[in-house]
């Protein structure tokens, strides 16, 4: 009984929604409908019919509505702005983070007493956490290759701690590897998400 009204409520709220999209925007869902849950193209399917851009079912076979060919592709494109701006947002937080570990990693240098790096290395992690809250407001050019050339400076300053250390396992190797281009490809699917 539950579940009949669960579903009966979600046919209503889709119902809703479908008739509050225009005609292109309903033909985009019509496009799209396996992208969505079952309920939400059957009511999109029911709208559409209503409003006379189909006539039965069987015309969503016609080319006009057959689904867009879609790619893989390394920087996806995010077609909805609000979830753009949510990935945005979301990027820019875990660069935020990851701006941390310097900064904390530099306090710690200072406090062992290597005041020169340390404060090299705080200096770098706050400018990149601060580039990184400005990238949660707006994806700004500037931005971008202001946090491309901080990250140019962490990698080869992070070569050459590497290289100095006696370093010899796979993990101490992989690891960072991994973060760093991480790290990377967060900043430059960011650049292709501006605003």
């Amino acid at each position: 009984m539950t579940e009949n009204s669960n579903n009966t409520a979600k046919q209503e709220h889709f119902a809703q929604v479908m008739q509050k999209h225009n005609d292109g925007e309903l033909i985009e869902v019509l496009r799209n409908r396996r992208r969505y849950q079952p309920e939400a193209a059957q009511q999109a399917v029911l709208e559409a019919i209503r409003r006379g851009i189909i006539a039965v079912e069987a015309d969503l076979l016609d080319e006009k509505f057959a689904e867009p060919n879609r790619k893989f592709s390394l920087f996806p494109v995010i077609e909805n702005p609000k979830a753009r701006s949510k990935a945005r947002k979301s990027m820019a937080r875990s660069l935020m983070v990851a701006g941390a570990i310097p900064a904390i990693y530099g306090i710690y240098q200072v406090y062992h007493s290597l005041i020169a790096e340390g404060v090299t290395i705080v200096l770098l992690g706050f400018s990149w956490m601060i580039l990184s809250f400005f990238l949660l407001k707006s994806v700004k050019s500037w931005l971008i290759y202001g946090m491309l050339a901080l990250y140019a400076v962490a990698f080869t300053v992070a070569v050459i701690k590497f290289s100095m250390s006696q370093i010899t396992g796979l993990m101490d190797i992989l690891f960072p590897s991994v973060l760093a281009l991480l790290v990377l490809y967060g900043i430059i699917y960011l650049g292709r998400l501006k605003d």
